[in-house]
């Protein structure tokens, strides 16, 4: 949803001078999106340390892996209307925030384009994570925004918290869980945040690797300038090169690989 420029003035103005300063402190520490000095990076390495404590600390350690289906579309205005005036006094300041959040509203669900939408929708999950924090007390829990990970000791404790938090997000927050959700043994590869994760090392995911073929196939038909094309790998190889790839991004851009000052060989001292 693309907004008037005056409105997307007001958005940002509520987010930067009233949410974040609010709304931020009071959010878990092991939550990541749309929270500056966090990020898609931080998540993926609180998920790897967490791996390895979980194989370190439990005989039969289990990871459920869970995210919300169509999220955004499926957030009821009203439980979060509800959530903000539970928190927040000034009326006018409710006032303005029911305003933007019921503007055009149908049903249920908030625009996607909108600034405001992503800490909505953190605050809105903030429920749940408080949930999993305080109330079924695990310890190792990372979320990136509707994206979520706990690490527990067995099978049986993997089930009976999964469990529970469909439970609670069917009740207290009107979500569905995404049928993909599921719990595995922590001893198989780790898929999260576009990363595949081991106790030791960082692998990219296929869907990663099948994008830099697409961006070198539209070079070299003649569907991007060289400008768009080093762009677009530049883009790529800020995701890349956390994990371990720096030979596949070699080998894959061949003689296009010297462009790039990220892939120069280390110089010799």
């Amino acid at each position: 949803m693309s907004l008037p420029f005056t409105d997307r003035i007001i958005h940002q103005w509520v987010v930067e001078e009233l949410i974040k300063p609010y709304y931020v402190p009071r959010f878990i520490a092991q939550t990541y999106a749309c929270i500056p000095g966090r990020g898609t990076h931080a998540a993926v390495r609180q998920a790897q340390a967490y791996l390895c404590r979980s194989l370190q600390a439990y005989r039969t350690p289990y990871i459920i892996k869970l995210d919300v289906a169509k999220f955004f579309h499926s957030i009821d205005p009203p439980t979060l209307f509800a959530i903000l005036r539970r928190d927040i006094d000034d009326p006018e300041l409710l006032a303005l925030l029911h305003t933007i959040i019921f503007n055009g509203v149908t049903d249920a669900g908030l625009p996607i384009g909108s600034y405001t939408s992503q800490y909505f929708a953190n605050i809105y999950l903030n429920e749940l994570d408080q949930y999993i924090k305080r109330t079924l007390h695990i310890n190792m829990y990372v979320r990136y925004m509707d994206d979520f990970l706990c690490f527990v000791d067995s099978k049986s404790e993997a089930k009976r918290i999964y469990r529970a938090i469909e439970q609670f997000l069917h009740d207290e927050l009107r979500l569905q869980l995404n049928p993909k959700s599921r719990y595995f043994p922590a001893r198989h590869c780790l898929d999260f945040c576009g990363y595949k994760i081991y106790p030791r090392y960082l692998l990219l995911r296929d869907r990663s690797k099948r994008r830099l073929c697409q961006i070198i196939d539209d070079f070299e038909q003649n569907l991007d300038s060289e400008e768009r094309f080093e762009i677009r790998v530049n883009a790529w190889l800020g995701h890349a090169l956390h994990a371990s790839s720096y030979h596949y991004a070699t080998k894959k851009l061949g003689t296009y690989a010297t462009r790039f000052d990220r892939l120069a060989p280390p110089t010799k001292k």
